[in-house]
């Protein structure tokens, strides 16, 4: 745990941008940029996958990356299974925000998949993320 301590805690930080660099600041806790052990870290420090699936929501985590992954039934509800994903997508924001970290809302993309077989297809086009509401990008399936 020492070593997770020291490897963590009281780094200096600063921006360097071209010639120009700004300030050191110390950073009461943080994982360097660019390690090699900040993605395991940082999957390691969150229990988001705990809170995405507890909405019945799935999802695949690799670092700061995050999918979410909603299969939407043809017999239930399309409105309400894709309120569920806001909602799930609303904690999320949440939870970043309280743990100090950011959720960029214009670099979330949502991507609805979908069968030209389906007899009923989604009318639903936006999905509201943060203060950011999104067009859903629709991609076809052909099942054999």
């Amino acid at each position: 745990m020492s070593w997770y301590e020291s490897y963590l805690c009281g780094r200096w930080q600063m921006v360097a941008i071209g010639n120009s660099v700004s300030e050191t600041h110390l950073m009461d806790c943080s994982v360097p940029q660019g390690s090699i052990a900040g993605p395991f870290m940082f999957t390691m420090y969150h229990p988001l996958e705990d809170l995405i699936e507890a909405r019945g929501v799935h999802t695949m985590m690799y670092a700061d990356d995050t999918q979410l992954c909603l299969v939407l039934n043809p017999a239930e509800d399309r409105g309400d299974q894709l309120q569920r994903l806001e909602d799930c997508i609303g904690s999320v924001k949440a939870w970043t925000t309280s743990n100090k970290l950011m959720l960029n809302d214009t670099k979330t993309e949502v991507l609805h998949f979908s069968s030209r077989f389906i007899k009923n297809p989604s009318h639903i086009s936006t999905i509201q993320v943060g203060d950011t509401l999104l067009l859903l990008r629709k991609h076809g399936i052909s099942v054999c």
